[in-house]
């Protein structure tokens, strides 16, 4: 983006190694809200594996964004995951639920999988976008060929007005959008026992000490216990 666009560009590189739809959500809740972006490209086509929950998730990703990133355009990409042996495949059930999304909000659906597929039927080979054995993270040319589906989408896509928010496409939706997300170690609604707190971290090595939190949880991220 930064060498294809001209005049002057920041890039916010916002994205955690591994991270899912549902991670992406805990964005809002550190710093994503106040960047301020004109774009925002997201991509969790390899991480995300829970449909069901998935779907949710990433709806509630774009209502967060358009009602707390105001003017901020969303943009979704869907790359191939690669085997061992370098052959691309993808989920069909997972392309056409983010399509299915993206088309509900008008919002630019950039399959890089479809893409590459015909350039690897043409007579490219796998190692121009990926350096084995490191069949996950694209190379530079990789991350070329990405870009270059991406910016046929950007033409007036950021000078163009989003359209009102349309209903949910999925009720359930309403409990990720809404929910907490994301808790410090010192966020904790009581405790038993004894603890040190450091910054928004808590500690504790006594045996049978409890800490309770409620919340929407889908995984406790840097928890060490025997519970």
């Amino acid at each position: 983006l930064r060498n294809n666009v001209k005049g002057s560009l920041t890039v916010f590189n916002r994205a955690v190694s591994g991270a899912n739809s549902f991670q992406a959500l805990v964005q809002f809740d550190n710093d994503l809200d106040t960047l301020n972006a004109d774009l925002a490209i997201t991509d969790w086509s390899n991480d995300d594996v829970v449909l069901d929950l998935n779907k949710y998730c990433e709806e509630a990703w774009l209502r967060r964004l358009h009602n707390e990133c105001v003017g901020s355009k969303p943009l979704l990409l869907i790359w191939p995951s690669v085997d061992g042996s370098g052959n691309i495949y993808i989920n069909p059930a997972k392309n056409v639920q983010f399509k299915a999304i993206a088309d509900h909000y008008s919002v630019p659906y950039v399959d890089i999988h479809a893409a590459m597929e015909v350039a690897l039927s043409g007579g490219h080979v796998i190692t121009e976008y990926y350096t084995p054995p490191d069949y996950v993270h694209p190379n530079d040319g990789g991350h070329t060929f990405g870009y270059e589906q991406v910016e046929p989408e950007l033409a007036g896509y950021i000078a163009t007005a989003l359209p009102a928010l349309p209903a949910r496409l999925y009720a359930d939706t309403e409990d990720y959008e809404n929910a907490a997300t994301i808790k410090n170690g010192t966020d904790y609604d009581s405790r038993t026992g004894v603890w040190t707190d450091s910054g928004t971290t808590i500690s504790s090595n006594e045996v049978n000490a409890t800490v309770t939190y409620s919340g929407t949880f889908r995984a406790i991220g840097t928890l060490n216990t025997d519970c």
